[in-house]
């Protein structure tokens, strides 16, 4: 491909350096306007010998690779003042006296044609700087001043000054600033990030991540291209770097590898890992496995990172879920929810809570992962338990309610209360989030497509605190009081359904229309409050 780049670019200047000449040849048959003849003379000559010195650095460069994109740009605009510059001559020959006549040129023509050859002969004049084989390629660091092209949209200098020290630049500090130059700007603004795609930004970067030996220079690379690209093989290059990267490479590289692939995952959701050689899920886990101390922040920085970036993998994707759990990671997440604090734990139950997700939606998944005599779909309940009734933090209680309720469906009726118990005690819980989502999960465990929901409200019912339950309806916004009396509607209902089981002769339900809730025909869901009435 670079190849034929070249041809293509030696093909234009050849063409250029002809129609030059044929401008040359047309201004020197002039009769008139000697001094303009001579200025335009001078002029094309010196655009010509530009061009000609041009074409012999592209075609003697040592370089096996050269950006040519401001060659092409530039040479658009010089082949169109050429022919303005003929047609200017031609009209000037014409051999018919009545076509002179209607045709004549004025000598403001000629002021338009000098001003338009002397900003060919500068923007020639910055290639030459550019390509010249004794700068070794100025884009590598040398300042260079601002060609007429780029007066009225200096962005094209910016964007090539990056994109050329990217696939010329002397040192490769140069190539790597310059890369980071690219994924900023693309990030900060989204007219750079077009300009850098039209100007052929993105295959020197993906060069420098299939080839380039600078672990840091691939890592750079991979990181400008998820800024500008979405296309899927591309990405798929990306991910079989980061796989590499997280295996070999330094422990500070490895942190910002894990970032990446989390980034990549929330900005496209798309993005799925089951493939043997882009399976970044695999090092992502074992990172997470290993052994760390107190005396290491480093490793717990890249553990931290590891567990975000299965977080977000796992998000609304059940391959992804379920190549995690191909990998044995529930046991590994389980053991560090058990041992780990902060945003690592909490990483961790994100983790697992997106896993319950898929599993409360997929039969399949489900009865494969969460099977009842499974060590590590024991170890991830008994640990969520242990956070619904330990921790004080909203922030890692809530994903681990959510998962219980996902799960409804998994426990059998021997470990009913145990897993009940936990959820009633919150829905008196002072956080009034915390107690709706409790609320929530219980309804998971009662509602009829639960076919142990009989079962589930009986213990329900053992466990739960009416009058107490019922003063939360003055609590809370309209949403969750809605919430709440829908939960304890369907207690009641279950109450008079196992009256043989189960009496509540002090309480029965008393419908009422409530203004806080929005009218009937504009809600799929009865409107009500209850009230505890003496039987």
């Amino acid at each position: 491909m670079e190849d034929s780049e070249n041809k293509w670019i030696e093909d234009k200047l050849l063409n250029s350096i002809a129609l030059a000449k044929r401008v040359f040849s047309a201004i020197d048959e002039l009769k008139s306007f000697l001094e303009e003849r001579l200025e335009v003379e001078k002029r094309v000559g010196q655009l010509s010998f530009m061009m000609k010195t041009l074409l012999r650095f592209i075609t003697t460069s040592a370089k096996k690779s050269l950006y040519l994109r401001p060659v092409d740009r530039i040479l658009e605009e010089v082949q169109g003042i050429l022919k303005h510059a003929l047609d200017i001559a031609c009209k000037f020959n014409l051999k018919s006296v009545i076509c002179r006549f209607f045709n004549t040129p004025k000598t403001t023509d000629f002021q338009t044609v000098f001003r338009n050859l002397d900003d060919s002969i500068g923007n020639m004049k910055w290639l030459l700087i550019v390509y010249d084989p004794i700068n070794n390629g100025a884009f590598g660091g040398i300042v260079v001043f601002l060609p007429p092209f780029c007066n009225n949209n200096p962005i094209f200098l910016l964007v090539w000054s990056c994109i050329g020290t990217v696939q010329m630049g002397r040192r490769l500090s140069d190539r790597i600033d310059a890369i980071d130059s690219l994924g900023s700007l693309a990030q900060d603004n989204n007219l750079y990030k077009k300009y850098i795609v039209a100007e052929g930004g993105l295959p020197p970067l993906l060069k420098i991540l299939k080839v380039s030996t600078s672990l840091y220079a691939q890592l750079e690379a991979a990181n400008a291209l998820c800024i500008l690209t979405n296309d899927p093989e591309i990405m798929k290059n990306i991910v079989i770097v980061i796989v590499r990267l997280l295996k070999d490479a330094p422990i500070e590289v490895q942190i910002q590898a894990a970032n990446l692939v989390a980034r990549m995952a929330e900005e496209n959701a798309a993005i799925e890992c089951d493939s043997a050689e882009g399976n970044v899920i695999w090092p992502l886990v074992a990172l997470l496995s290993s052994e760390t101390s107190a005396d290491e922040p480093e490793k717990r920085e890249l553990k931290i990172n590891c567990a975000e970036a299965l977080w977000t993998l796992a998000a609304r994707s059940v391959s992804n879920c379920r190549t995690i759990t191909n990998t044995k990671a529930l046991l590994c997440l389980a053991n560090l929810v058990e041992k780990e604090s902060g945003k690592l734990r909490y990483y961790c139950l994100m983790t697992i809570m997106e896993i319950a997700t898929v599993a409360e939606s997929d039969i399949h998944f489900r009865q494969a992962v969460f099977k009842t005599n499974s060590p590590s779909a024991k170890a991830v309940v008994d640990q969520l338990l242990r956070v619904i009734k330990e921790s004080n933090d909203p922030i890692q209680q809530i994903p681990a309610i959510r998962s219980i309720g996902s799960l409804a469906r998994i426990f059998p009726s021997r470990e009913t209360a145990g897993v009940i118990g936990p959820l009633v005690s919150l829905l008196h819980n002072r956080h009034l989030t915390v107690a709706t989502e409790a609320a929530i999960a219980l309804q998971k465990f009662l509602c009829p497509e639960n076919y142990l929901h009989i079962e589930h409200w009986k213990s329900v019912i053992e466990c739960i605190s009416f009058p107490a339950l019922m003063r939360l309806i003055g609590d809370g916004n309209k949403m969750q009081r809605h919430r709440w009396a829908l939960l304890i509607c369907c207690l009641f209902c279950a109450c008079q359904q196992l009256q043989g089981y189960y009496s509540l002769s002090n309480y029965s339900v008393d419908y009422q229309k409530d203004k806080d809730y929005p009218s009937p025909e504009h809600s799929h869901e009865p409107n009500f409050i209850l009230c505890p009435v003496k039987c």
